[in-house]
Parts: structure tokens; sequence; C-alpha cells
């Protein structure tokens, strides 16, 4: 009943197209999960979770990007990444851009998160869609502050799925700019549901270099000033 109910006003808002292609992006997100066992789909509060380290205020809900809008972006970028090498998740909630990562064929997907039992969902979740697939991508999952985390050379490809306010985005971003400058290297950061996205851009060495919607969903790709 709640779903019809949903589908009724998503109709009226949006749509007969637009509304037949987030129902299909909803039932494949759900069909990903039962395919290979996962626990992607369900929201999570903050308040329902144990938080050690970072500062809970800055954090926002988990809620999952649409599989189906993360594939046709990744898709359209493809050939534009830096390398397949690295791609590190920051805020990487249950894992999800990590599985994603397996799908374009990265040798190895960090995430960090510091919400504990989501991080033990994504390693979970992780497991078991390398024991269905045989994805040869190494998965890595740390429980842990974005703000104090050490980027490391072989990291490329930098995901953030809005996931937290921007005074931790800056110190993350600082973070990052520190690294380069240390290891030179180009890389790229992906924005989704790019909240500070003013705040990123005033960063002098980061350059626009796509912007991709579908159905709502807005990601940004950055790369580094060579």
């Amino acid at each position: 009943m709640v779903l019809f109910q949903r589908a009724r006003a998503s109709l009226r808002r949006q749509g007969l197209t637009a509304s037949v292609a987030k129902l299909h992006s909803i039932f494949l997100d759900h069909w990903h999960d039962f395919r290979y066992g996962l626990d992607t789909c369900s929201i999570s509060e903050l308040r329902d979770l144990t938080i050690r380290t970072g500062r809970v205020e800055s954090g926002y809900i988990y809620r999952p990007v649409r599989l189906l809008a993360l594939r046709k972006f990744f898709k359209s970028i493809a050939a534009e990444l830096p390398s397949r090498e690295v791609l590190v998740d920051i805020g990487s909630g249950k894992g999800r851009i990590l599985l994603a990562a397996a799908e374009l064929g990265f040798r190895e997907a960090r995430g960090i998160e510091f919400a504990r039992e989501l991080c033990e969902i994504a390693q979970r979740n992780c497991a078991r869609y390398q024991a269905a697939t045989g994805t040869s991508t190494v998965f890595h999952t740390l429980e842990g502050d974005a703000a104090q985390y050490a980027f490391r050379p072989d990291e490329s490809v930098f995901v953030f799925c809005n996931p937290f306010a921007g005074d931790i985005m800056a110190r993350v971003l600082a973070n990052l700019a520190t690294s380069l400058q240390t290891h030179p290297r180009r890389i790229m950061v992906i924005y989704y549901n790019p909240t500070c996205r003013t705040l990123v851009e005033q960063q002098s060495w980061l350059v626009p270099h796509r912007e991709f919607i579908w159905c709502g969903h807005e990601f940004m790709a950055y790369v580094n000033r060579s």
C-alpha cells in the first residue's frame, strides 16, 4: 500500500517517464541485494549507530546512491578515470560504491566509515559479493574519522556521496591536497549530491571536469590541476 501511494505521488510530481525510471532503479537496487545476499538498500539514522570517532553532528543519514544512476554516471566517465588502481569512498556506508568499483575493474576499493555498524555491514557485503562473483578487486573498509585519514600515493579516485557537512569536507580536502603535494599524481574527485559544491570549487587545485544529472541524481567530477 505504501509503495502504491509513493508511486502515485511520483506520477503526479514527476510524470510517467521519470516515475518509471525511478521505479526501475528502486527495483534494481533490491534485486541486486537479493541476488548477492547484500544489505545496501535500507536507510540508517546516525542516532541508531555507534560512533566512536569523528563529529556525529557533522555526519548525515545513510541513504545509498541508486545503483542505476551510479552505473550510468560511471559509464559516462569510465574512459576519463585517471587509473583503475585504487578507489576510495569517503563515508562509505554499507559499501555500495565499493561494489561498483569492482564492476569497473578497480584493483582495490577502500572505504572509510565512522559508524561501526555500517562498517561491519559493508565488510559482510563485500565478502559476500566477492564470494558470489569471484571479483579480483580487493576490498578494505576502515572504521574511523575521515578527517584523520592519511591518503596514500596509490589512491587516484575519491568518492564523496554527500557524507558530511562542510567543516569535515574542508579538512578532508586539505589532507588530500597535502597528499598530492607530497606524492604528485593525477586524481579525480567524484561528488554525489554536492551540497558543499561551492566549498569544493573554491579549492584552487581542483578543476570541474564533468557534471552528470539523471532523474534528479547529480554527480560532479573534478580533476586536479596539472
